[in-house]
């Protein structure tokens, strides 16, 4: 992800993590060592996200255009498959 940030914030790509980690210094933890991330990081310890954009698993990334709507999900599953991709329209 740094290095789609690296090659597209110019062309307006932000890139916001979300933690679903229920307990705050848990979610501390997952973003400070190693050191800091290079992006925004946001808690849903309610997993209210989750629910809106039906993640079946975690970790999940999306690629959401400006207006807003989900075009892509990327589900890694490291034991099955390096990724399980989704087109949505």
């Amino acid at each position: 992800m740094e290095e789609l940030k690296k090659k597209y914030s110019s062309q307006g790509l932000t890139i916001v993590a979300v933690s679903v980690d229920e307990k705050p210094e848990e979610h501390a933890a997952g973003f400070s060592n190693p050191p800091k991330s290079p992006f925004t990081v946001v808690r849903d310890a309610q997993h209210k996200l989750v629910a809106a954009a039906d993640v079946k698993g975690m970790p999940t990334s999306f690629l959401i255009d400006r207006s807003g709507k989900i075009r892509l999900s990327i589900r890694f599953r490291p034991r099955r498959n390096p990724a399980s991709i989704r087109k949505r329209d």
